[in-house]
């Protein structure tokens, strides 16, 4: 009986998550796109104090400032010092190679260069490639990241 009910409850409030596309209003702010008037749509009427908008158009740049999601890569290689550099190019360029379904990626946090591997979204799927690129890389581990979205 709780999972009827929960699959009910769950259903009702489904529709309202999905998402219209509208093609036209692309180059308008969320207000502007709100308060515009659509034939066959309703009105919409926003009442709110004074400032909100702009805090709001404030994150809305904030945010658009990064570029990809929380995720997960694989760390192979960890170098520093003189031939940090040097080191972490060639790793990476064997890496190419030898795991060529993959993107390959230097991130340089002083002083470490880092070689991590892939954009994973969920640790489940870093896991299942951290098995096979283990074979070739024993130390490799799994590291949170910022990752890009494809």
């Amino acid at each position: 009986m709780k999972s009827i009910i929960f699959i009910l409850f769950y259903l009702s409030y489904f529709p309202c998550f999905s998402q219209i596309q509208n093609t036209t209003s692309d180059n308008l702010t969320i207000f502007e796109n709100l308060e515009s008037v659509v034939h066959g749509q309703g009105i919409v009427t926003i009442e709110q104090p004074f400032g909100v908008k702009n805090i709001l158009e404030k994150q809305i740049q904030f945010n658009s400032k990064f570029i990809g999601s929380k995720g997960y890569r694989i760390q192979i290689g960890f170098f520093s010092g003189n031939k940090g550099r040097e080191k972490a190019y060639k790793t990476k360029t064997n890496a190419v190679s030898e795991l060529p379904e993959y993107d390959i990626y230097i991130v340089f946090s002083q002083p470490y260069f880092k070689v991590r591997i892939g954009d994973f979204y969920t640790k489940s799927q870093a896991l299942m490639a951290l098995k096979k690129i283990k074979e070739i890389y024993p130390g490799a581990f799994i590291v949170d990241d910022l990752i890009h979205i494809k």
